[in-house]
């Protein structure tokens, strides 16, 4: 059986910054999901839609700290 990887999927498995890299995330939070924008050296990277979940948004990310300067949010009425 030959599984396909998702978009998000391939360029998590490929990328590997490097501290001199520059990562910027937003996240655009909902009460259901979280849809996230990746820019990589001022330029976009990847955007995708994740359940809201902060430990494994976190999870997702952590492979990107070598290189990530920022995290931003758009908060709601919720938070």
């Amino acid at each position: 059986m030959n599984k396909r990887l998702s978009k998000k999927q391939k360029w998590f498995k490929q990328i590997n910054p490097a501290p001199d890299d520059k990562i910027y995330v937003g996240v655009d939070a909902h009460k259901e999901s979280y849809s996230v924008a990746i820019w990589l050296n001022d330029a976009p990277a990847l955007d995708f839609v994740t359940p809201s979940d902060n430990k494994n948004l976190s999870e997702t990310l952590e492979k990107l700290r070598p290189a990530l300067k920022r995290i931003a949010y758009e908060a709601g009425p919720t938070g």
